[in-house]
C-alpha cells in the first residue's frame, strides 16, 4: 500500500466519522499499517489543510466538537 493509498483511505475515514480524533499509534492500529507510512499520510493531510494536529491527536479541520 502506497502513502497515496493510505492518504486517500485516511481522508475517507475522517469524512465518514467527522468527530474522529486519533493519535498516530491509534491511527496506525485502526488502519492496520505501520506508523511511518501512517505518519506520512496524516502529515500530508495536515499540510493540505484537511486535518489539523492538536497536541498528539489528529482531527478533521473545520469540525466543531462539543
Amino acid at each position: 500500500m502506497t502513502v497515496s493509498d493510505v492518504t486517500a483511505r485516511c481522508r475517507g475515514e475522517f469524512l465518514e466519522m467527522p468527530g474522529m480524533r486519533l493519535t498516530l499509534p491509534q491511527a496506525a492500529r485502526f488502519l492496520g499499517i505501520d506508523a511511518t507510512t501512517c505518519e506520512r499520510a496524516l502529515e500530508q493531510l495536515v499540510d493540505s489543510g484537511f486535518l489539523r494536529k492538536t497536541g498528539s491527536a489528529y482531527t478533521r479541520n473545520g469540525v466543531v466538537r462539543d
